[in-house]
């Protein structure tokens, strides 16, 4: 015996016997999935080129025909047809690369004991070691070709394909958002275009009974308590709710109120507990918002989704669960291609869990992240242009921020409020409203650079600043409608408080200019509807009047074409003038 040699361990014949079998199968399994890799690198190719050769026919006909609205439903119907195929491709490939790990380890594994085992003793006329390793000699060659030809596959896939999308959509499919003025002829998110809550066009009514059905052209029952409020794409209406189970999105016919589809959003990596939020309505609180090609949603545990017009989830992210005492409803926006996402957490600045948030609205890519200084909020930013540059605005504990929708970075702030904040911040005529109760009511003149506090606030008031609804500036006038029920109405250019009006209950609804016409609903679902004028004396009695929903509703309502949109706590009503 040689020393330091360790003694040779045999299996017996009848182990090798069984051995012989499994690596047999081993080599199958390996060689068919090799194969099947390969015919899919020849399929995949041969898809791409169709892919590569329709999209620049489709483009530049969009571009002789801007307004065909077939061609661009075309297009985003490749566009998921793309991105489906993607995804597709990267399952097939990871699941195909461990099943080929799979059968080349177990493979080789059996003819490493083959061929350094042997049976001990060896029978007369038994075949020998030799010639058990000689039985699989062509198996490796063939088992080492075919992961040859699977890594190769892989690396040519990963050439061709992006960190998370394929390159050829990214680069062909960038122009499918809405224009400003297209955005601008829809209701796309909280409060409308730019967040500010003033609608286009007059032919709104003016009076109304949900239990009559007094001008209510449609009435329907939603499956799902949400207190996010309707948003409005040309022919088609978006709402979300949620319960402990499920987190739909809802989408109607805004003719005549038939649901066109829903869609469960099931994100991976989505928190397996339910949020601790103010009731289940707020486990959907956050408006949705849409840039034309897609609708976007978030809810209360902190899941993003995007989906087509047609219901069908494009990308999906999962935050986890907000640090947040009452339940994240910071609505969404978009921004061109940009979909923006204020996430205001913790108790304190210092927690350093507050973050504003740019994705690319076709495929979920992280665009930018800028951190904030401030502790949780239930804001909404506003989209503005101050001084020919557009600027996202912010509001929270204590600061007034403006961001670029470029890279993210602060542009200007203004120390205006504290406490616990959930108004939104307003604007007109240059001049950006921030509030909240307990507080003064502060206008701040829009732009500049770095801390303005003490060159750019305008004014304050001490009186009406609400809890919840956001203030509504026009023209002339800031409107605002707070928790005791109390309107109060002042000069936007100077402060001076103008009116005043007290109902019988509390406003969380936001108050909307739709013509001349300024419309404010409460808890009750009680429209008041007032006159837009710095006198209402003036006016006699004819300055304000009332319309009933019905029903409760915190929601604030979507205008669009003449016709008014509004989410009670059960049901969603669609409000005109009948011929």
């Amino acid at each position: 015996m040689n020393a330091g040699r360790s003694p040779r361990i045999y299996i017996s014949e009848k182990t090798a016997a069984a051995l012989r079998p499994v690596a047999l199968i081993s080599l199958i399994f390996s060689v068919a999935v090799g194969g099947m890799l390969a015919w899919n690198s020849r399929e995949n190719y041969a898809e791409e080129l169709r892919f590569n050769e329709k999209l620049p026919e489709l483009r530049q006909a969009i571009a002789d025909d801007p307004a065909n609205i077939k061609l661009r439903e075309e297009l985003r119907q490749l566009d998921f047809e793309i991105r489906k195929r993607y995804f597709d491709q990267k399952t097939s490939r990871t699941n195909g690369a461990v099943l080929l790990a799979i059968g080349l380890l177990v493979f080789f594994g059996c003819i490493k004991l083959l061929n350094s085992q042997r049976p001990n003793p060896p029978r007369p006329g038994s075949r020998q070691p030799d010639a058990l390793g000689a039985d699989f000699r062509y198996g490796k060659f063939i088992v080492c070709a075919c992961s040859v030809i699977a890594v190769s596959y892989l690396g040519y896939a990963s050439s061709k394909t992006g960190a998370e999308y394929p390159t050829y959509a990214q680069a062909e499919v960038v122009e499918d958002w809405a224009s400003e003025s297209e955005m601008n002829e829809n209701w796309p998110r909280f409060r409308g275009p730019q967040g500010i809550g003033v609608a286009k066009g007059e032919n709104y009514p003016t009076s109304w009974d949900g239990e009559s059905g007094q001008n209510i052209i449609w009435k329907i029952e939603v499956p799902l308590r949400g207190e996010n409020s309707p948003i409005v794409w040309q022919d088609r209406l978006f709402i979300s709710g949620a319960n402990k189970e499920r987190k739909t999105v809802f989408c109607y016919a805004i003719d005549n109120g038939q649901l066109l589809w829903e869609t469960d959003i099931n994100i991976k990596g989505s928190p397996t507990e339910t949020p601790n939020v103010w009731d289940e309505g707020t486990l959907s609180a956050c408006t949705m918002a849409t840039d034309g090609a897609r609708v976007f949603v978030m809810f209360a545990n902190g899941d993003l989704a995007a989906l087509d017009m047609d219901g069908r989830v494009i990308w999906g992210k999962a935050f986890g669960i907000p640090e947040n005492s009452y339940g994240h409803a910071s609505s969404l926006i978009t921004a061109g291609d940009r979909l923006i996402v204020q996430m205001d957490q913790g108790s304190g600045a210092e927690d350093g869990l507050s973050f504003i948030y740019a994705f690319n609205s076709q495929n979920g890519r992280q665009v930018w992240k800028t951190a904030r200084e401030v502790p949780n909020s239930w804001t909404t930013p506003i989209l503005l242009n101050a001084n020919d540059k557009n600027e996202i605005v912010t509001l929270a504990n204590p600061w007034l921020i403006a961001y670029s929708p470029e890279d993210g970075k602060e542009i200007w702030k203004a120390k205006v409020t504290e406490g616990e904040v959930a108004p939104s911040p307003a604007y007109a005529k240059g001049t950006v409203i921030a509030c909240n109760e307990g507080f003064p009511i502060v206008a701040v003149k829009a732009g500049g650079t770095g801390d303005v506090t003490d060159t750019n606030i305008l004014w304050q008031a001490d009186e009406g600043s609400p809890n919840i609804s956001s203030p509504l500036a026009t023209d002339k006038l800031v409107i605002l409608g707070d928790s005791s029920g109390m309107v109060n109405s002042y000069d936007i250019k100077t402060g001076k408080k103008l009116w005043e009006f007290e109902a019988d209950n509390a406003f969380q609804s936001s108050p909307t200019l739709a013509g001349n016409m300024i419309y404010l609903m409460d808890e009750d679902g009680i429209m008041h509807i007032f006159a837009h004028t710095d006198n209402p004396e003036s006016l006699g009695g004819k300055w304000h009047t009332t319309s009933k929903l019905g029903e409760k509703s915190n929601c604030s309502p979507a205008f669009h074409e003449g016709r008014i949109y509004i989410r009670g706590r059960k049901h969603l009503f669609c409000i005109g003038r009948k011929e």
